[in-house]
């Protein structure tokens, strides 16, 4: 069935991705070919006048414990961790990757203390990508809902 423009599905994916909140359509988005790049955009969203943007999310390919900006560059969550050390208070990081967060709880509270995020969140096994866009959608709109 074909629904007119503003009507239905689409319109609700939209709205839920765009919450009355502080932060309300409020998205930076970049893209990275280098590991200089990634390093670079990482210290500067975790500057103060980034305040405003409270959530990192990194959407890459992954394994256990690491993402993958390309077949051959992987950043390690401990790399991650020394970028962002002392820099995520009031912060939230999500690993849009699979099996990123496959390694052991060890590993992850000591990225968290780390670098200070509020919460650390990801996926410990392989998702299929329309799964885990709508699973997100809910949950990046939940997160822009509230106040950190």
């Amino acid at each position: 069935m074909v629904r007119p423009s503003g009507q239905g599905h689409s319109r609700a994916c939209i709205e839920l991705a765009s919450p009355k909140s502080p932060h309300e359509g409020s998205l930076l988005h970049f893209s990275v070919a280098t590991e200089h790049e990634f390093e670079y955009r990482l210290k500067k969203w975790a500057l103060r006048e980034f305040s405003d943007y409270p959530i990192l999310y990194l959407g890459f390919h992954g394994d256990a414990g690491v993402i993958s900006l390309d077949d051959e560059f992987e950043v390690t969550l401990e790399y991650l961790g020394n970028v962002l050390e002392s820099r995520c208070k009031h912060r939230v990081v999500h690993f849009g990757s699979c099996l990123t967060m496959a390694v052991n709880e060890e590993c992850l509270n000591e990225f968290r203390q780390r670098t200070g995020a509020l919460a650390v969140l990801g996926y410990e096994k392989t998702v299929d990508w329309i799964d885990s866009m709508a699973f997100e959608i809910l949950l990046l709109g939940r997160l822009q809902s509230v106040s950190f």
